[in-house]
């Protein structure tokens, strides 16, 4: 029988190895490269196997970092190297693995191995990495140097894999996925992963017992699938924990269901083609920003809700968001400062804040949300302060019970009130009423009696506008607060009652006119211009006398009728009787008044008054 080629190929490449001695465990793993086999250091005893104790761990399973790197990098040597690749369980490797600028046509993997310093990657091109349940110690503070590293397929550093030290991936090109799923990476004093400016075809996977101890960047990386932090935890007390500024991800970004990080999450500029998906998650960073993502433009939409959490600041400022933004049953806390800013925002959908709990600011300056503005079910609105100035919605849909008591309205626009918003004066009244005191603006109250008298509650707008001049009258000193009531609002409701208080006015005048005149006719101080023309007051009966007195009133009360009352009888000027005084003056009063209430009549029947 013929030799076995398998057996012939790799005592081959055992003879050819140049690299000082050959221990029996390196023979056995040139034997497993040339047969394309798995080299196998595994006892057995998963306790003894953990790359946790690989110190304990004898020269039967250990491997000098060179004989590696002769491996995949001597040309001859690469020839016996088989499409499967370096693949290798359970193994110490002892020396830095240099394979700096390395071309290798095959995967390499190390499983469940222990790497007592850095792997150099550094522009190396590679069919596949898979460093799967590894540990990697760190040589000046660098557990894996991959920047530039080119990976045909994709990097595998999942499953139990640990890095004591930054791992690097700056630059780096992957044709497939970044799976870090129930990887640790390490490094409390700086960068655990630094990827900034990556290029990733596939997806990237931080999820499911993912951990993190130092920051975490992505700064300008592209994202050919999703990032999915699911269930990840990112630990930068105080810091950043996650840097994802100016990412490009065409699919969605998951930081959700049991998602955690201590230290601020930055989104910055980012660019996500699906959704911003934060459901569950937890952010921690009480004295700073908890998410920031000013300017991320979302094609999809942004969910903060049902469980999210974060304390310190979230930040949205000028952000994008093509779908909607879900808070419902979201929890913010800032309490000192904004615990929710998204002035600038726009909102192709909704906004949706129902159920929720905020305590500090919620800021929409300036934002423009197409559909709905949910503001409704919030927990401790006595915590929390609204500031919608300057913001444009379509519809408002809000509830009496909710409202803080402090919103910020000033140049709000809305189009519709919600068929649930609360519509009554007494109600809305309350809500403008909220606002800063030192802040009174008109146009809250305007735009709310356009959009009322627009829906078809035509007096409940005009009690608005008669209530805004009324608060902008309040804010007067005294002396001008009581003259423009006494000649603007108790007369024609500064424009908006005419008729009704201007009608009382003047009946209330020429009743008590007729009364003073009543008694100028009796006391003789009123009398007929030509005596034989006109019945003697004195003589008249009381109904005529009443009449007489009536008519006299009108007539000098009103400017622009002429009874003829007053050509017919004329006040005495015997100055001696306080009669003639009394007579005198209400004459007087009654014509200045009767041309001083015309006059704001017309103003207010014309609408000047009310501008």
């Amino acid at each position: 029988m013929g030799e076995d080629p398998k057996a012939k190929r790799a005592q081959e490449l055992v003879e050819l190895a140049r690299v000082g001695e050959i221990s029996e465990a390196e023979e056995k793993f040139l034997r497993a490269v040339a047969t394309g086999e798995v080299a196998d250091f595994r006892s057995g005893e998963p306790a003894e196997d953990n790359p946790e104790n690989a110190e304990q761990w004898g020269a039967e399973r250990t491997l000098r970092a060179e004989v590696v790197a002769w491996a995949c990098l001597d040309k001859e040597a690469k020839k016996y190297v088989t499409h499967h690749g370096i693949q290798v369980i359970g193994a110490k490797i002892e020396g830095p693995l240099d394979l700096n600028f390395a071309k290798l046509l095959f995967p390499l993997g190390f499983f469940d191995c222990h790497f007592d310093t850095t792997l150099l990657l550094l522009h190396a091109v590679i069919e596949l990495l898979n460093l799967n349940g590894s540990r990697l110690e760190s040589r000046e503070n660098v557990a894996l140097f991959a920047d530039g590293i080119e990976v045909k397929g994709g990097v595998f550093l999942r499953e139990g894999f640990k890095a004591e030290g930054e791992v690097r991936l700056l630059d780096a090109t992957i044709s497939g996925n970044l799976d870090c799923t129930k990887g640790e990476f390490h490094n409390s004093e700086g960068h655990a992963l630094n990827a900034d400016g990556i290029e990733i075809k596939g997806s990237v996977f931080l999820k499911k017992g993912f951990k993190a101890e130092g920051e975490v960047r992505f700064l300008g990386a592209i994202i050919g699938g999703d990032l999915d932090c699911t269930r990840g935890e990112f630990r930068n007390p105080g810091k950043i924990a996650l840097n994802a500024g100016g990412i490009g991800v065409k699919g969605a970004v998951f930081l959700r269901e049991g998602f955690k990080a201590e230290g601020e999450v930055r989104f910055l500029r980012a660019t996500i083609g699906g959704n911003l998906d934060c459901t569950k998650g937890e952010f921690h960073n009480p004295e700073g920003h908890a998410l920031s993502a000013d300017g991320i433009e979302v094609k999809g939409g942004v969910f903060l809700r049902e469980g999210f959490k974060a304390e310190g600041e979230v930040r949205l400022l000028g952000a994008t968001i093509g779908g909607n933004l879900s808070c419902v049953k979201g929890e913010f806390h800032n309490p000192e400062g904004h615990a929710l800013s998204a002035d600038g925002i726009r909102v192709e959908g909704a906004v949706f804040l129902r159920d929720f709990e905020i305590l500090g600011v919620a800021s929409f300056v300036e934002a423009r949300v197409e559909r709905y503005f949910s503001w409704r079910g919030v927990r401790s609105p006595k915590e929390a302060i609204l500031d919608l100035r300057d913001a444009f919605i379509k519809t408002l849909d809000d509830e009496e019970k909710s409202w803080p008591e402090e919103i910020h309205l000033e140049g709000l626009v809305y189009e519709h009130l919600s068929d649930l918003a609360p519509k009554d004066v007494k109600t809305r009244l309350d809500w403008l009423r909220r606002q800063p005191e030192e802040s009174f603006r008109s146009q809250p109250y305007e735009q709310l009696a356009r959009i009322l008298k627009e829906s078809g509650y035509e007096e409940e707008s005009r009690r608005i506008q008669y209530e805004k001049a009324k608060e902008r009258v309040k804010r007067l000193r005294w002396w001008k607060r009581w003259l423009l009531w006494a000649f603007f609002g108790s007369t024609v409701g500064f424009g908006w009652y005419p008729w009704k208080r201007s009608i009382c006015w003047a009946l209330a005048l020429v009743v008590i006119g007729a009364v003073i005149y009543g008694f100028g006719f009796r006391g003789g101080v009123i009398r007929p211009v030509v005596p034989h023309l006109s019945q003697d007051p004195m003589a008249m009966p009381v109904l005529d006398l009443a009449s007489t007195s009536i008519l006299y009133s009108l007539d000098a009360f009103l400017p622009l009728v002429n009874l003829h009352q007053t050509e017919a009888f004329a006040i005495s000027h015997d100055f001696r009787n306080i009669l003639t005084w009394i007579s005198w003056a209400s004459f007087v009063f009654q014509a200045v008044g009767g041309w001083a209430l015309t006059t704001l009549l017309i103003g207010a029947l014309t609408g000047l008054m009310r501008r």
